[in-house]
């Protein structure tokens, strides 16, 4: 018995998928030259059916080393009690590796190295943002046109006032492969650096300009062009956001009670009736502002620092470049 394996080009599929994964699909009829008939694993064993794991071709010339046969499904056209046929198709699948999840599909095909460590990193730039109340704003522009800047929202007689627009910064997604075993070494490092800000220059910002708003991490199998094996690896995207006012915050010193100046005790604020005040101005150290400083804009703020700084150059998986 010889089986003959014919492929049916004009059914042959190929795909590619979002982030450049692609897929393929060749279809082979499969018969006895004697008329005989055989069984399904006759069908797959038969030359020209491709291997689990070897690379695409196809009838027409194509190729695609990094695409491997994942998948062999048959199917009898007509089949006797015992199952055999005379005629079987065999569908071959094909899948690229999931490492081309990462790849930008514009990029020159000769920078995927066989190594996946030594890849370039993929990077984006995009802004995002959402509402948010300022208590002072980069300038104050008065009747006649000067602008006042870090000026405080207040309203004409010098209160304080809401207001609400939106806050807009660039937000960086940067993915590259790491090292398999920087992540399982000691997972829980990497916790640390999720809501931090930078401690020196990075990428042109001054210091606590950027934060990590978060890391992503999956491990990825690649297998091997040639051969059996393959190599894992983590595919890392960090997720990093820009303002170039810092990311310190800064709020207005007020509070519904002040330090009296002359006895140094806290007192709640009232006004002259002695009817309770929501909140006052204070001046940075606790004591109410006096009316003159509020006519003079004169208000403090507090600066928090949510964010602890870390030096970005020391990321475990190496530091972040724009290459």
């Amino acid at each position: 018995m010889t089986l003959v394996a014919r492929e049916r080009v004009n059914h042959g599929t190929a795909s590619r998928r979002i982030h450049f994964e692609r897929s393929y699909e060749r279809v082979f009829i499969v018969t006895d030259d004697g008329g005989a008939a055989f069984s399904q694993q006759n069908a797959r064993n038969a030359s020209g059916i491709p291997a689990i794991g070897s690379t695409y071709t196809d009838a027409l010339g194509g190729a695609d080393p990094s695409a491997f046969c994942v998948d062999l499904q048959t199917q009898a056209l007509s089949a006797d009690e015992q199952g055999h046929g005379k005629a079987w198709i065999v569908k071959a699948s094909y899948q690229a590796p999931a490492r081309s999840r990462q790849q930008n599909p514009n990029r020159d095909p000769a920078t995927l190295t066989a190594n996946p460590l030594t890849r370039p990193p993929d990077w984006e730039f995009y802004t995002e943002g959402k509402a948010k109340i300022f208590e002072k704003v980069y300038a104050f522009v008065e009747e006649d046109g000067t602008e006042r800047s870090n000026h405080p929202v207040t309203n004409s007689a010098g209160d304080p006032i809401e207001y609400e627009r939106e806050e807009k910064w660039v937000v960086l997604r940067y993915t590259r492969n790491e090292a398999l075993s920087t992540w399982q070494s000691d997972p829980v490092n990497w916790i640390k650096w999720v809501d931090a800000t930078n401690n020196a220059t990075f990428l042109g910002g001054a210091v606590r300009t950027w934060r990590i708003l978060d890391i992503r991490a999956t491990k990825i199998f690649e297998a091997a062009t040639e051969g059996s094996g393959g190599t894992s690896y983590m595919q890392v995207t960090y997720i990093l956001a820009y303002r170039e006012a810092g990311w310190d915050d800064e709020l207005l010193d007020r509070g519904a009670n002040y330090i009296d100046a002359v006895t140094g005790k806290k007192l709640r604020a009232v006004d002259d009736k002695n009817n309770t005040l929501g909140w006052v101005p204070l001046d940075g150290t606790g004591k109410r502002l006096t009316e003159s400083q509020i006519a003079a804009r004169n208000f403090k703020y507090r600066k928090f620092r949510p964010c602890i700084p870390r030096t970005f150059a020391s990321i475990p998986g190496g530091a972040i470049t724009l290459t």
